[in-house]
């Protein structure tokens, strides 16, 4: 009696599902599949963040001098979380992917909106760490290394600018250029 319509749509990979109003409080619901589907039907739309390559490189470089562990051990990760070219949060972690939470939580902590911020990462992007981003609504992730074919096509398909490889006035822009000046 509570459902009275469900609907597979097979090439989106969505479910569509109407509730009776009179058991529910709301008369639909969309069920994903999976994270990566539910990413892929909602891709960053603010295309009006831009950032000038020169303070991606200041940017990195100083990202690197956040952390003093870091720069003795070269074993830990640090993610910052910059707004107008200012620093909101570093976080270090020996994790990548337990630093990145530490910084988002902080900004979810803090009602610190992410839709106009930039990612700077330590090392190595990951694709669950693009997916974090793409959940928060972040439109740029610069990291210091390389990353996978998996995360560059992820972030293409979410509208992500992804920049890697950032080492002293060299970087790789592998998606969504638009945002780089």
């Amino acid at each position: 009696d509570d459902i009275l319509s469900f609907e597979i749509d097979h090439d989106k990979k969505v479910a569509y599902v109407d509730i009776n109003e009179s058991s529910i409080n709301f008369c639909e619901n969309i069920l994903y599949l999976n994270d990566y589907d539910f990413l892929k039907a909602n891709p960053i739309c603010n295309d009006s963040l831009k950032i000038y390559a020169s303070d991606i490189y200041k940017t990195m470089e100083n990202n690197l001098k956040l952390s003093q562990l870091f720069k003795d051990t070269a074993g830990v990760h640090c993610i910052s979380i910059y707004g107008n070219n200012q620093l909101i949060i570093a976080c270090e972690d020996v994790a990548r992917h337990n630093a990145l939470d530490k910084a988002i939580g902080h900004c979810i902590l803090n009602d610190i909106p992410l839709d106009d911020k930039i990612i700077f990462v330590s090392g190595r992007l990951s694709f669950e760490m693009i997916k974090k981003a793409a959940r928060v609504n972040v439109p740029i992730v610069v990291a210091k290394s390389a990353t996978t074919s998996l995360v560059i096509e992820t972030a293409q398909k979410l509208n992500i600018t992804l920049v890697g490889f950032v080492r002293d006035k060299k970087m790789n822009i592998y998606t969504n250029s638009h945002r780089i000046l």
